[in-house]
């Protein structure tokens, strides 16, 4: 699944294409998405200037000139954006579901195999109790997002420091892969309970988490399988993976142990049991 930083590198990609353009057709040529796509969803966006793109956690949202809803999307598990010029446009392939034209000729089609996506029409006076945004916790780029921030947030909670970092009503955005590279990074096991680290521990993770996303956004996010930049160039940031889908692997930074694989929550954890405590 899309986390953070592909979410965001879509994002900046969009903004360099779409914003301020109008919409002259939309094309929805499969409904059955994760939620239904609503039956006016192609008379809603038609003739709608984009205003401004917006990433919270691993959603965008499409804010338009004069209307009183946005665009919600979720890239789902294997969801990819694609922005194609006119003249290099091809036939749209079985799973490309939605496909939004421009006057100014660029198409912005979304592809869902596995049709986990969503493209929601939301009353911008329903956003703030909306039920997919409203219980969402902190940004982990936000300037508030410390070590008194993190350390409250973990107190009194008896889950993993995995579990804690991947549950996005603490941490909105975060997912396996950065918590993965973060925890190694931070030399804390991913199975310690959360509310057990001390302040500089706190202190040190907050910095490792937001270095990597700052890399990973800057890299393009990680392409493993489906992620694409919407220009169509993968992702770099798994070139500097330290343990994620490293089973079996001398460990980079100790370089004695190997990479352990395990399951917490039915998601994989990989660390290194020597560096991490």
């Amino acid at each position: 699944m899309p986390e953070l930083p592909e979410v965001e590198s879509v994002k900046v990609n969009l903004e360099k294409c779409i914003l301020d353009q109008t919409i002259e057709k939309v094309e929805v040529h499969h409904r059955g998405l994760r939620w239904p796509i609503s039956s006016n969803f192609e008379e809603m966006l038609k003739g709608q200037k984009v205003k401004k793109l917006v990433r919270r956690a691993k959603y965008l949202l499409l804010y338009f000139e004069k209307a009183d809803f946005i665009l919600l999307w979720h890239l789902g598990m294997s969801g990819r954006v694609q922005i194609i010029a006119p003249e290099e446009l091809n036939p749209r392939q079985a799973h490309d579901h939605v496909e939004i034209t421009f006057f100014s000729g660029l198409t912005l089609r979304f592809r869902d195999p596995r049709r986990f996506g969503a493209m929601l029409l939301v009353p911008l006076e329903e956003l703030s109790s909306f039920s997919l945004l409203s219980s969402l916790g902190i940004e982990p780029l936000d300037k508030d997002f410390s070590a008194t921030f993190l350390l409250r947030l973990f107190k009194n909670r008896s889950l993993s420091l995995k579990a804690a970092l991947l549950n996005q009503k603490i941490i909105a955005g975060l997912g396996n892969i950065y918590a993965c590279e973060a925890l190694h990074r931070a030399k804390l096991s991913p199975l310690r309970l959360a509310e057990t680290i001390t302040h500089q521990e706190a202190e040190f993770l907050v910095k490792t988490i937001q270095d990597i996303l700052k890399k990973a956004i800057a890299a393009g996010g990680s392409t493993l399988k489906d992620h694409r930049q919407p220009d169509g160039k993968k992702g770099a940031f798994q070139d500097t993976f330290m343990v994620y889908n490293r089973e079996g692997e001398k460990c980079l930074q100790c370089d004695d142990m190997e990479i352990k694989r395990i399951l917490q929550s039915n998601r994989s954890t990989f660390y290194c049991g020597k560096c991490q405590k």
